[in-house]
Formats: C-alpha cells, structure tokens, sequence
C-alpha cells in the first residue's frame, strides 16, 4: 500500500546452516535471498496523478528477476533455475494522489541479478485511470544487484508518445484530390484521361 515495504519479507526467504554445534548451543547467522529495489516516483508530468495501480520492472532477457532457486549449503550459494522471468510487477493499493512535483516510494524485491554495461532497465507506471508512463534507467557501468542489500534509484517517467496517424486520400464523391492550388497559369495546365485539370504549383 503506498510507500509500505511490508510485503518485502514475505518474498525473502532467509537461509542459514551450522556445522559442529553443541546441540544447546546452536547459532545460525541466517542470510538474505532478496535484493530490495527502493524506487522513488517523482512526478515530473506536470499534472496530477490520480493514483499508482502497479509498477513494473522489466530488464533484458536471460535476467531473472524471480523464481525458483537452490541453495548449496557446502557453500551458502544460491542459484537460480531455469523458470521464472525478466520482469516483475508490483501492485499497489491506496497510493493516493500524486501531486505534480510529488514523489511515491515503491518497494519490490527480486532474486539477486547483475546488469550489464550499456545495458537498460524500464520501469513501467500504471495509473488508477488507466494511464501508462515510462522511463528507461541505463546503466553505463556493471552494476550488481546483490541479495540483503538496498539498491535506490529515483525515476521520472513520462507519458507513452501518442501515435498520429494521417490518412492520405480521397472524399466521399471524388476521384481526385480536392482543395489543391491553382495552377500557375492557362499554360501550364494539363488534363488527364480522366478529364482532370492539374498544373504546376506556385
């Protein structure tokens, strides 16, 4: 809900081991399988917005983001297997308005992954209306995203470009083109097959 990082536990399972322990004194130094994303949404549109549906992050294929992983207790590692995917989508309830200039701090953990030089992470915003922003985080150097640790970024998403589509072509009626110029002068006017009167252009 909002800027709460609650749902963060609940998706980093800890692991730990302990070998030749006394069996009243076991100790067991747990560790993290999560990295944590600390996103900050600064509102740079200009306008309000209404509220956040959902946010989410997409890096390129062959990055997994999530899903199922072993953990090799001769050496504490965790590996990830072949399922999962290279996005992950945080919902988000009661965002509340976004001022223009105001900010939203979304939370979302992922399995530990590393981005590659000139590489790009895209962050999709989705609004309570239905509205799509996005902004593209490239990195210049490796970057590794490492499990326990907090990585911060603030990110200004701006909306989708509109597509304008211009249909080229003739009104109910016609066979020719309507509305063109006139013709420079008598001389220079020509007429097709089809009885149209076409020229040069001033």
């Amino acid at each position: 809900t909002g800027s709460s990082a609650a749902h963060i536990a609940a998706l980093d399972p800890l692991y730990g081991s302990a070998t030749g322990a006394q069996s009243n004194n076991i100790a067991v130094n747990m560790k993290h399988t999560a990295t944590v994303l600390r996103i900050t949404i600064k509102n740079t549109t200009g306008a309000e917005i209404a509220g956040v549906k959902s946010l989410k992050i997409s890096v390129a294929e062959g990055i997994k983001l999530h899903g199922t992983g072993t953990i090799d207790f001769a050496t504490n590692e965790v590996e990830m297997g072949n399922d999962g995917s290279n996005s992950i989508t945080v919902n988000i309830q009661d965002s509340g308005v976004i001022a223009a200039d105001g900010e939203l701090t979304i939370w979302a953990a992922a399995a530990p992954f590393t981005m590659a030089a000139n590489s790009e992470m895209l962050f999709t915003l989705t609004t309570t209306d239905d509205k799509g922003l996005e902004y593209k985080k490239e990195f210049a150097a490796a970057t590794d995203f490492k499990a326990g640790m907090i990585m911060s970024t603030t990110v200004t998403p701006e909306p989708r470009p509109e597509q304008v589509v211009i249909r080229w072509g003739y009104l109910d009626g016609y066979t020719a083109p309507v509305g063109m110029p006139s013709c420079k002068s008598d001389a220079d006017k020509q007429v097709n097959k089809e009885g149209v009167t076409s020229g040069i252009y001033p």
